[in-house]
């Protein structure tokens, strides 16, 4: 776990990342684009005779978008194209997993279909005796994949920011601010402490639920 010194750090290094990319005039990003308009963030470095900066940051968004996102956009501007290549390796990693979780839950639905549907003993062991090296041996793959997949791209957070239910419900992140300060998501949907001037966050597994059952 990072100490508090180590946090406060970092937060000085990102600031000053994000202030070295700012333009004396100042400097205006978009940061998501959103059916009420795109969220944009208006940026003003401010430097010392020291050579110290203090960030500014002004969004029309202020419950979904912040310092963090504001370094995240800054940081993919520059990612390098080793970086763009990596990316695509892990996509298509992630798209060898389902490819080969799909095969093997078919196989293994086949396997199933010949056990219940004939009835004799023989007949059924020779057709099932085929597919069993492969199936095992599909499995075993898929197992390893996934374990590969799940390091370079981890499952989804416990909790989730505006943007994540904005893309699930299609609408736009100011609605979503409106939503859930109006009481239209459930108060068991959002975590408690945030809103009211703070970034909104919710608990995923109870905001697709509440989604899934068609936001009642």
């Amino acid at each position: 776990m990072l100490t508090v010194n180590q946090i406060q750090a970092d937060t000085r290094r990102m600031e000053r990342f994000i202030c070295e990319r700012i333009s004396p005039g100042g400097t205006r990003i978009v940061l998501a684009a959103g059916g009420d308009g795109p969220a944009w963030a208006d940026l003003s470095a401010f430097w010392d005779d020291d050579g110290d900066c203090d960030l500014l940051i002004e969004t029309n968004e202020p419950d979904a978008f912040g310092f963090r996102e504001v370094y995240e956009h800054f940081r993919r501007q520059e990612r390098t194209s080793w970086e763009r290549e990596h990316e695509i390796s892990e996509e298509m990693n992630r798209w060898k997993v389902h490819e080969l979780e799909r095969e093997n839950s078919a196989m293994g639905f086949e396997l199933n279909n010949i056990r219940q549907t004939t009835l004799d003993p023989q007949v059924r062991a020779d057709a099932a005796i085929p597919l069993i090296p492969t199936l095992a041996h599909l499995a075993s793959i898929a197992k390893s994949l996934a374990r590969i997949a799940d390091a370079v791209d981890p499952p989804p957070p416990d909790k989730v920011d505006t943007a994540y239910v904005a893309k699930k419900l299609g609408i736009g992140l100011a609605r979503v601010s409106q939503m859930a300060t109006g009481g239209e998501i459930p108060p068991s949907c959002i975590v408690a402490g945030t809103g009211n001037g703070k970034l909104w966050k919710f608990h995923r597994a109870r905001i697709d639920e509440w989604i899934e059952n068609g936001r009642t």
